[in-house]
């Protein structure tokens, strides 16, 4: 991921990791994800599937934000 000096400037980070549960359907993000790379296209989005508790354990580790 290049990162531009206007991402850097106004301190938008150039990752972010997002961790959900398995019983969220990406059908009823798709909205919310395509707006956030339509907001921030120089962002690289990364999702991780979890299960059951999981995905508090990825944020409190720092593996996902």
């Amino acid at each position: 991921m290049i990162r531009s000096p206007l991402t850097l400037s106004e301190g938008i980070e150039n990752k972010v990791v997002l961790t959900m549960d398995d019983m969220v359907l990406v059908e009823d993000l798709k909205a919310i994800l395509e707006g956030f790379g339509e907001r921030f296209p120089l962002v690289e989005l990364e999702i991780l599937r979890s299960s059951l508790g999981d995905a508090s354990q990825m944020v409190a580790s720092g593996r996902a934000n």
